[in-house]
């Protein structure tokens, strides 16, 4: 069984916008799973800025983050290949239980439309709810080689769960249009943000980090093979950008 988080969705996943409400659903089945990433991936060619839609689904260990991107899926996850990409429906969720996609749909195209019950399928399975716009910048494009990396090693489990809820929080370089901010979230879910005029959103990223330790310090290894390095209570340094915690 799994959990559910839904972010500027509508609880059936009939529309998306930031008028949504986060919500969370509980022992979710697999097959309702699927059905979950079925209606997203129908309803992503319709998600506009700045809404920014995702699914996020834990078995309790891992975390996998479905987000619509460009009027697509992409999977976030380290379970995922090469930490995630844009995927299928039936590939996502091949990826979540471990097994392989069929050679039905193997190739197959993101569905374009629903199957009838399903609204009323996602509407009974709300009732257990318990209650950005991207792109690709010069300055991205210019990162240090991802593979680019010190020895590092991951932590155990214990050690790994104790730095994460130490570090969760958001940081940011500044406020200023071009600056950047981090969430970390204690199940290693980092979302990664680059602010325009007035703070909004100009560009966003979702990426997974692992604790680990690197020529001795603490730091978070992320999914695209980068590390975010520990520099102090309130400070994080990743990809040579200062981050300082914000004020809680």
């Amino acid at each position: 069984m799994y959990r559910i988080n839904l972010h500027h969705l509508a609880p059936d996943l009939s529309a998306a916008g930031v008028e949504y409400a986060d919500a969370q659903i509980d022992e979710v089945p697999p097959e309702k799973v699927r059905e979950l990433l079925d209606a997203l991936a129908a309803l992503a060619p319709q998600v506009e800025y700045p809404a920014a839609s995702e699914l996020r689904i834990s078995d309790g260990e891992a975390l996998f983050i479905v987000q619509v991107k460009e009027g697509v899926v992409r999977l976030t996850s380290w379970a995922a290949p090469n930490g995630g990409g844009e995927f299928t429906a039936a590939q996502i969720m091949a990826t979540i239980t471990g097994t392989e996609v069929s050679e039905g749909e193997r190739a197959a195209p993101v569905a374009a439309s629903r199957s009838p019950g399903l609204r009323s399928a996602l509407v009974g399975l709300m009732a257990g709810v318990i209650l950005g716009a991207n792109g690709v910048t010069a300055w991205k494009l210019l990162r240090p080689p991802p593979d680019d990396l010190p020895a590092y090693r991951l932590l155990e489990p214990d050690p790994a769960r104790r730095l994460l809820a130490k570090v969760a929080g958001s940081y940011e370089t500044g406020p200023a249009e071009g600056d950047r901010s981090l969430n970390i979230s204690v199940d290693g879910a980092v979302h990664w943000v680059t602010y325009g005029k007035q703070r909004a959103i100009a560009e966003e990223s979702a990426l997974m980090a692992q604790a680990a330790q690197a020529d001795g310090r603490l730091a978070l290894l992320t999914s695209d093979r980068a590390l975010i390095e520990i520099a102090g209570p309130l400070r994080v340094v990743f990809y040579d950008d200062v981050y300082e915690r914000k004020a809680r």
